[in-house]
């Protein structure tokens, strides 16, 4: 069945027939509303949205009976697809938080090496320090040692 045969059920049911009343309520002169009607042309967004409004069934007017549940198992299918979406999503949720605590762990730790390093390097300076000191008295003990011996 045609667009524009669904489009005369709606006519029939809703308007006993009367062409012209639909062609009122759309506010278009019946002529125009008869190149839909032979098949010459298709509504459009506009149309479509009037005759929604004046409770026409788009779906049914566009796909027919057999459109509708084709629709209707498709959209049966996405929304358990949708569902298995939704828990990976959850999943993922869980992992991230679970890497946002690893990574939250990683970086205490690093803070505390990083104040053990600094730690670690005063002490090498300290003792390089000392080092230098020790030298410093071992070569005037050699000089002392040479001038006496």
């Amino acid at each position: 069945m045609s667009i524009s045969t669904r489009i005369k059920e709606f006519i029939d049911k809703k308007y006993l027939g009367n062409n012209s009343a639909l062609a009122r309520d759309l506010h278009m002169k019946p002529q125009a509303l008869q190149v839909y009607l032979l098949g010459s042309s298709i509504p459009g967004g506009i149309l479509l949205t009037k005759l929604a409004e004046l409770g026409c069934d788009i779906n049914y007017l566009l796909l027919g009976k057999d459109g509708v549940s084709k629709v209707r198992e498709q959209s049966v299918e996405y929304k358990a697809e949708l569902a298995g979406i939704h828990s990976e999503i959850e999943e993922l949720k869980k992992v991230v938080q679970e890497l946002q605590a690893h990574n939250y762990i990683l970086m205490v730790n690093n803070e505390k090496l990083e104040k053990e390093n600094t730690e670690l390097m005063k002490s090498e300076a300290l003792l390089r320090g000392e080092v230098l000191q020790l030298n410093s008295v071992n070569d005037k003990l050699e000089k002392n040692n040479k001038i006496k011996g």
